[in-house]
């Protein structure tokens, strides 16, 4: 008959798993940074300066209609990052920062949730603002703002793949 161990494991294979396990959480951590980026006042330079056009929501934690919108955010975001011809960012006006930002893209004159297009420094479109709209008009408004920020025609600008 065939002895098992049924004390802990031994010290050399908890290390060994630890630090297997806290590379996986560094490098899932690094390629879902790389696919959204936090945004606010301090590094919104980045969006600027940057040769790409970005995807951008505004929110607040303590907003309902934000709670309520996130999903519709969330599966537009996924689509827009599988596209790789667009960045994608939030920006929380829960802090100074963020709130900040929000105040110069004259987000908070039309309020929250919103979904704002960027295409260096001047090239900005506020697509919805303060009103959920539903997912297939912004999904529509989305296509028809990255189709002018890329000077390609609409309707056919293969930027979202996913049907609805």
């Amino acid at each position: 008959s065939r002895h098992q161990c049924s004390g802990p494991p031994r010290r050399a294979n908890m290390q060994t798993g630890s630090r297997a396990g806290a590379l996986l959480v560094l490098l899932f951590g690094l390629l879902a940074s790389a696919e959204e980026v936090m945004l606010n006042r301090e590094n919104w330079s980045m969006v600027e300066e940057s040769p790409d056009i970005w995807a951008i929501e505004y929110y607040s934690k303590m907003c309902g209609s934000c709670k309520e919108f996130e999903p519709t955010w969330e599966s537009l975001s996924e689509e827009l990052k599988l596209s790789s011809k667009v960045k994608v960012g939030r920006c929380s006006i829960d802090d100074k920062l963020g709130m900040k930002l929000a105040q110069e893209q004259g987000i908070l004159n039309q309020g929250i949730p919103a979904v704002q297009i960027v295409h260096g420094v001047r090239k900005s479109d506020i697509l919805m603002a303060g009103k959920i709209i539903p997912r297939h008009q912004l999904k529509t408004k989305i296509e028809e703002s990255l189709s002018k920020a890329a000077g390609a025609p609409h309707p056919d600008t293969g930027l979202l793949q996913k049907e609805l």
